[in-house]
Parts: structure tokens; sequence; C-alpha cells
């Protein structure tokens, strides 16, 4: 998240933007629940402890967050929704960092989970809590200093907010998501989303009215204002009873999967012959999850059953780079298909997702000033006919690794010589075994027109960057050209080879050596990074 969380935004304003007139079912904002009685309740969080011998202490993190919690309660809709003081516990999800918000905030209707315990599967969003004497300054509001701290302290908290955030976008069906930052008697609050973080100014909660504001709007906001995807919807165990068995059933055949729920995936397709409306897929959670950073492409894929062609197909959930020079990846499909390529994977349908609906659309780059700029980014999804088992660290023996390497560059080669576009991001996870164990050159998402190589379409170099070759990351060439590509081949096959083949080194000898290799690819990719 370094040089993606944007601040100088007035909390007024953030709320202007964020849950205006239009983020409400019936178009007006509600009136505030400020008064005297909500003022008192958050002024109290950080009244001082009286202990025995009348001596007064500032109030630890755990008092202040029991009493911050009984101020929010006051400001969000109880019928609808509950705030729960978690922060002696950590995140019950086993998938997520060791750690857990000091708060969070759960819709009642979302099987809102008990013993006080955060679930990033269902929280709405989440509070942090700092004594101001332990936090000192994570941000900046300065202008004429850095937004973020550079002590490793603050390094460290936003860190920790970055993680409450990344959970539940990983695990839920989210567009963008909502936390409260809490130091001592100020606040910010903080909206995160694929292209970055936008961070308000620091305000005196018990002072200004902004923290009650916030919860008031939140909990009478439509799911789409408060960041959840819409086309996703979860079904119901009763109500959905026969389609849910009919999925699990193809889905799960072992019955390993019980615990799983069921969601209705609506994908669109941007081919200008195809009804513009979404088509219902239908998928347990996804085996490959990508989206370990707030941002980025956040790929997700699923087994999907398609109820139309009546077999299991899969689904690819990304947020691809909003840039008129970039191929979105179905069209980069469509063009290799017309030029007869082999060795990739079949496209059914492709598209941005409900494409007139702005929240599908990442929002923080509209909200920055002139001055500062970050990539905007599309929700898409894709659809493909092969079901793979794996990427080409899933190979049997040597014989296969090499057999499925070079299908992946028959692909390579049938799309630069025939099709005229290069893949650009080789890498061991882009090259699939599908289960009649042959190779395939997948995610296309970074391709590139041949004749549109000559320009850099980004300020960053595209690639997965364990793979990406020494001359791009040390600068030595300005564009991606087809060495670079063919050289990320031979670093997935010696990659693959060292971690994966039996061999004589010792396994503290062949952590280190993969260790140096990475410690030298992240000091040259540091180094890029300072430059650009």
């Amino acid at each position: 998240m370094r040089r993606k969380l944007y601040g100088g935004k007035h909390p007024s304003e953030f709320l202007d933007i964020f849950f205006g007139d239009d983020a409400f079912t019936n178009g007006s904002v509600p009136g505030s629940c400020w008064n005297n009685d909500v003022k008192s309740s958050f002024q109290n969080v950080t009244k001082p402890e009286i202990i025995n011998d009348g001596t007064e202490i500032p109030p630890s993190e755990s008092v202040m967050g029991k009493r911050l919690a009984i101020a929010i309660r006051k400001c969000i809709d109880t019928k609808a929704f509950e705030y729960i003081d978690t922060h002696s516990h950590l995140d019950v999800n086993e998938n997520v960092p060791k750690t857990g918000a000091d708060g969070t905030l759960y819709a009642k209707s979302s099987l809102c989970p008990s013993a006080n315990k955060p679930d990033s599967t269902f929280l709405e969003s989440t509070t942090e809590i700092k004594r101001s004497d332990a936090a000192a300054l994570v941000f900046q509001d300065d202008p004429n200093k850095g937004f973020e701290e550079k002590t490793t302290n603050s390094t460290n908290i936003r860190g920790q907010l970055a993680a409450y955030a990344v959970a539940p976008l990983m695990f839920q069906h989210r567009n963008h998501f909502f936390t409260v930052f809490i130091r001592g008697s100020t606040a910010r609050l903080i909206r995160w989303d694929r292209a970055g973080a936008i961070v308000t100014e620091e305000f005196n909660y018990g002072q200004e009215s902004y923290l009650a504001d916030f919860y008031w709007r939140f909990t009478h906001a439509t799911a789409k204002a408060r960041g959840h995807d819409t086309t996703v919807r979860r079904l119901s165990d009763t109500k959905d009873h026969d389609l849910v068995c009919l999925v699990r059933g193809k889905l799960d055949p072992l019955g390993l999967k019980v615990k799983e729920p069921v969601f209705e995936i609506k994908v669109w397709d941007d081919t200008p012959e195809t009804v513009n409306e979404g088509l219902p897929y239908y998928s347990l959670n996804p085996f490959v999850n990508h989206a370990h950073s707030v941002t980025g492409r956040a790929t997700r894929v699923f087994r999907v059953w398609d109820p139309r062609m009546k077999k299991v197909v899969a689904l690819k959930d990304c947020w691809r780079v909003n840039s008129s020079s970039i191929l979105p990846e179905g069209h980069a499909y469509e063009i290799l298909k017309e030029n007869h390529v082999r060795n990739i994977p079949t496209c059914l349908r492709a598209g941005d997702v409900d494409p007139g609906c702005a929240y599908q659309r990442t929002q923080t780059q509209d909200v920055l000033s002139s001055a500062r700029t970050t990539r905007s980014h599309i929700h898409y999804r894709i659809v493909l006919e092969e079901v793979c088992i794996g990427n080409i660290t899933g190979f049997e023996d040597t014989k296969e690794l090499v057999s499925v390497l070079r299908d992946s560059l028959i692909a390579h080669t049938d799309a630069y010589t025939k099709a005229g576009i290069l893949h650009r991001d080789v890498s061991a996870g882009n090259i699939l075994i599908t289960e009649d164990r042959r190779g395939l050159l997948g995610d296309w998402e970074l391709s590139k027109l041949v004749v549109d190589l000559s320009t850099a379409r980004q300020p960053q170099r595209t690639g997965t960057w364990q793979f990406i070759s020494a001359a791009l990351l040390q600068l030595h060439r300005p564009c991606h050209s087809l060495k670079d590509d063919l050289e990320s081949f031979v670093h997935v096959f010696s990659w693959t080879c060292l971690k994966h083949v039996k061999n004589m080194m010792m396994p503290s000898q062949l952590g280190e050596h993969l260790s140096s290799t990475t410690k030298s690819y992240s000091i040259a990719l540091q180094i890029r990074c300072s430059e650009e």
C-alpha cells in the first residue's frame, strides 16, 4: 500500500461524496443523529480513569473500545446492524493474518457471529483504536510534508489498517470497504478500493459530528454504497434448496465443502452482437484467490456451474486496468481465436461487470486532486471452458514439466507470429495443466499488440516480478519485448525445477538459495520503483 494512501480530504466532503443523496434508497441523506447525548458519549471515550489512590491516568485501548462501542451504538440503525467490541479477539477466519480489529460492524441479516469475535467473511466495517501516546502521527495533514509518516511505528499501523481491509475484500464479494481509525480523541475515515485509499483529515469526534454521521449514514445506505457487489447473490439453503443441491452435486461431488455457501454470479459480454445483460453462473468459494493486496487486479478464479451448457466451467473475476491502450482479456482471446492460436483456454463470455454501475469502477482516482494520479480499475469477469487442475507446479514428472512448458511456448509463438500479440506476463501461475495433462498459456490480461510495443503504456512494468527479465528490472530496456518473455520462460523453468524437483540440495540450502534470488529481485524492483 506504499504511496497508495491519499489524504487531504475534509470529512464533510468525504461524507458528501460517498454517502450523498444517491447512496440512499429514497434519494435523500437522512438527518443527523448528533445531539447532546451522543456528543457526551463520544467525549467520554477519552475521559481519564481514576485508580485506587485517586490518580487520573489516560484510558487504555480496551477501555476506549468499550466506551466507543456504547457511543457508536447510539449512531447506527440498531434494527439492521450491530456494533461489537472485538479488541481482545482474533479473526475467526483461518485464512487471514492472526489479528483482529478493535471494533466491527455487522448487518444482522448476514449471520452475525456471536461471542464478540471478528469474522472477515461477514463484517461490514472495522474500527482500529490507538491511544494518542502510542500511535503518534500515522498520517500528516501538513501539505508541506509527506502524508505518510515514515517512522517504524507509523508504518506498522498503516500495515495493520490495510490488513483489516484486505480480509473482507478478499473473502467477500465487495467493490470497496470503509474503516475508521481512532487516535486518542481524534479520528479519520478511510475508504479502500482497488486503486488505493482515501483518508480524511483528522478531526475531534467528541466535538464534531463527522464520526457519528458516518455510522448513521452508513447503516442507512444501500448495500452498493456500503461496498457490496450486488451482481453476486448468496443462495438460501431453504428458499433455493433444489438449486443449491444441484450446484453442490456438480461442484463438490464428494461432499467435502458442505459448509461453503453457494453464490449466483452474473457475467456480462462485451461483444456487440450480444444482449447486454448479465447471465448467471453458480459457484462455491474461489479455488484460486490472489486478492492478497487491497490494490491491483485482485484475481480470483471459481469453478462454476453453467446452467445453459450444463457443465462445470471456470470463471475469473478481476479488476482490469482502465486504459484504452490495454486489451481487455476477452478481446485478446477473440483475436487469438481468429488467428488459430494453439494451446490457449477457450473464452466463452467476457465483459465489464454491470457496465452502467459506477460502483463497479474504482473511485479513488476521481477524488484525487489533479496533482496526484493513480490507476483506475474496472471490475471484469471472464468465463473459460477449460477447468484446469492447476498450474505448471502440479506436474507429475519432469517429462510432463517439459511438455507443459513446450505447449505454452507453442501458444506464445503462435500468438506473436500469427496474431501479433505479446503475452507480457509469463509466470508459473499462468502456465496451466488441463485434465488431460496438456499445457495451456492463460491470463492474457496484460498482453499487448506487437504494433504498440514501442510505447510503454503504464509507469510501472507489467508481469509477475519474480519472473520478469533482468533487463526490464534494471531499466536496461524501456519497453517489454519478445526476448523479455522468452527469458521469463527460462526463469519459470529454473524456479519450478529448483522448488519442485528432487535435487541434492538440503532444504536449508534450497531455501537460502531461493531467498537470496528473491532478495536480488526485490532490490532491483525497489531501485526501479524509486527511479520512476
